[in-house]
């Protein structure tokens, strides 16, 4: 069973944020809990226009993590080959995902499902998948707020079909939500940017399927 340090919404360029919380967070993931992959399940940046400092903070915040690591693309990411990856000259361990994408990793298969709008987007972008994964990673208002139009029985039903545990982003604030058919944790933000969210980084870690603050 692959171990996975699931970390999400930096939002690095953000006036309140401190790249030190991510870093840190990186670093025990990777060195202490001793993870085989990291997942950054959206809004690494505030805006699609990352200057030069947010350039060197993303790029020593990378520099020590040799293990991989996958970036989803969140509601505030533009995550390019032109806007992150060559301006980052970012290492063959770091993969971005601007679409829906499911790969294998150590015999176990991860789905990761960026951003989208509408539902409609949503059910076409996952049309491709024809079978459960493992665990999926995601940047989507998957329990309240935009996907309300589901009942919370249909929208349980419907994500799961998918995978047993979503690990989602956007929601800065750590939750978890059970059901017979799985559970989905919302990883909470690595940063302390708006009111509600937790004074404290906030991930997880797959192995145990529970978040820890």
């Amino acid at each position: 069973m692959s171990k996975i340090g699931i970390v999400s919404d930096l939002h690095l360029g953000h006036r309140k944020v401190n790249i030190k919380n991510y870093t840190e967070v990186l670093s025990k993931l990777q060195n202490i809990h001793g993870v085989d992959m990291i997942v950054d399940c959206g809004d690494i940046f505030d805006t699609s226009t990352i200057n030069a400092v947010n350039a060197k903070e993303i790029k020593d915040a990378f520099k020590d993590i040799n293990i991989p690591i996958h970036i989803i693309r969140g509601n505030h990411d533009t995550l390019s080959e032109v806007s992150v990856a060559s301006m980052l000259d970012l290492s063959s361990n770091i993969t971005l995902h601007n679409s829906v994408d499911v790969l294998c990793f150590n015999n176990q298969s991860f789905l990761f499902v960026p951003y989208v709008n509408s539902k409609t987007e949503l059910n076409k972008s996952l049309g491709f998948v024809e079978e459960q994964v493992n665990f999926a990673f995601s940047h989507l208002n998957l329990t309240n707020n935009f996907y309300a139009t589901f009942s919370t029985k249909t929208a349980d039903k419907y994500f799961h079909k998918y995978a047993e545990y979503w690990f989602n982003g956007h929601i800065h604030t750590p939750e978890i939500y059970s059901s017979l058919f799985g559970k989905i944790y919302n990883v909470g933000s690595v940063s302390s940017l708006t009111y509600g969210d937790e004074h404290k980084p906030c991930y997880a870690r797959s192995e145990e399927h529970t978040s820890e603050l």
